[in-house]
């Protein structure tokens, strides 16, 4: 029976250290800004992201985005501050 105990108290001390990482309700800024520029198939520019983004219920500021596009490698900066992800802007063809 102290076996018992004693290995029942190291179990608890041990589980009672654990902490669980939940994800965030809301997604982060990086993650709405390359979900729908990954989804939207065209550079845009940080206010236009910004009004696409305020369409589907999501209020952020086009200097917060320009900031986490800016400091992010999957985001792709070119000529006329406009932004796409995963790849290099060409321009028009």
């Amino acid at each position: 029976m102290e076996l018992y105990s004693a290995a029942k108290a190291e179990h608890q001390t041990l589980s009672d250290s654990l902490s669980v990482g939940e994800p965030p309700i809301y997604p982060a800024t990086e993650q709405l800004a390359a979900r729908y520029l990954g989804g939207c198939g065209r550079p845009l520019m940080p206010g236009e992201l910004r009004e696409a983004l305020a369409r589907r219920g999501h209020t952020v500021s086009a200097v917060q985005l320009k900031r986490t596009m800016g400091a992010r490698h999957a985001f792709v900066g070119a000529p006329g501050d406009v932004w796409t992800v995963g790849r290099q802007y060409r321009g028009a063809s």
